[in-house]
């Protein structure tokens, strides 16, 4: 698509595509961190994700246990993410 392409001129990226960055960066950072640190928050989208595949039954530690191991992985991306887009600016 031509609008997201660089600008001919000078190469660089459009600012709304830096925004774009920052904004799911905190996004993901705000959602894993609270996973990470709240086990409450953590059951909640795992009740949500088993409530979508048809699946009832009660909560493991194996899930809550691979859900802060996503959470962690998940924080170390949004922040990278919002590294890269605010070195952009």
């Amino acid at each position: 698509m031509p609008w997201f392409e660089s600008f001919p001129s000078t190469g660089d990226t459009p600012q709304y595509i830096n925004f774009l960055i920052i904004g799911a960066g905190a996004f993901l950072t705000y959602i894993s961190m609270s996973s990470l640190f709240s086990n409450h928050f953590l059951r909640k989208l795992i009740k949500w994700q088993n409530d979508a595949q048809g699946i009832h039954v009660d909560i493991t530690d194996q899930q809550i246990i691979f859900g802060k191991i996503s959470a962690f992985i998940g924080t170390v991306g949004g922040i990278i993410s919002l590294i890269i887009g605010f070195n952009s600016l």
